[in-house]
C-alpha cells in the first residue's frame, strides 16, 4: 500500500512538467526575471477614424511587452481607464 501511494505521489508530482507543450526555452526558471522575454511592439497612434495599429498583436503568456502610445494631433480624443 506504501509503495502504491508512494509511486502515485510521485506521479502527480511529475505531470506538470510533463504537461509543458511550450517548446520555447528562452524563459529560465524564473520567468520574467531571467531570460530575456522583453518585445517591443508597435507603437499605438491615436487617431480620429482610424485603427490603432496596423495589424493585430499576437501576445503570448509569460512575455513582457513595451510598447508607445502616440497622438497625431488632429483631434483631440478622450481616454478613460478602468
Amino acid at each position: 500500500m506504501k509503495l502504491t501511494t508512494m509511486m502515485a505521489m510521485l506521479a502527480l508530482t511529475a505531470a506538470p512538467v510533463l504537461a509543458d507543450d511550450d517548446d520555447d526555452d528562452r524563459f529560465g526558471a524564473a520567468g520574467i526575471l531571467s531570460g530575456s522575454n522583453k518585445e517591443n511592439l508597435p507603437p499605438i497612434i491615436l487617431s480620429a477614424g482610424e485603427p490603432l495599429s496596423s495589424e493585430p498583436w499576437v501576445l503570448k503568456s509569460g512575455t513582457y511587452y513595451e510598447f508607445e502610445i502616440q497622438g497625431d494631433g488632429r483631434q483631440e480624443l478622450a481616454l478613460v481607464g478602468p
